[in-house]
């Protein structure tokens, strides 16, 4: 087993990853996985908030379009 620095999208440790594997080879597998993983799940979260803006913007501009044809 060794410890591994965690990492960040930004590149800040974090803390530190305990893994235990058979092989180097196998451990590097691993790390390689977490790291996919943490990436992939930071570009859904990016992805979601800029959906969530893009609806809040549409929502505004129906608001808006809506008092227009009210008030005429």
């Amino acid at each position: 087993m060794s410890l591994h620095p965690a990492w960040s999208e930004t590149g800040l440790k974090e803390g530190t990853v305990g893994l235990a594997a058979e092989t180097r080879f196998d451990q590097e597998r691993w790390l390689q996985g977490l790291r996919e993983a943490a990436r992939i799940t930071l570009e859904n979260s990016r992805m979601g908030e800029s959906i969530i803006r893009d609806l809040e913007t549409q929502g505004l501009q129906l608001n808006k379009e809506k008092q227009c044809c009210v008030g005429e």
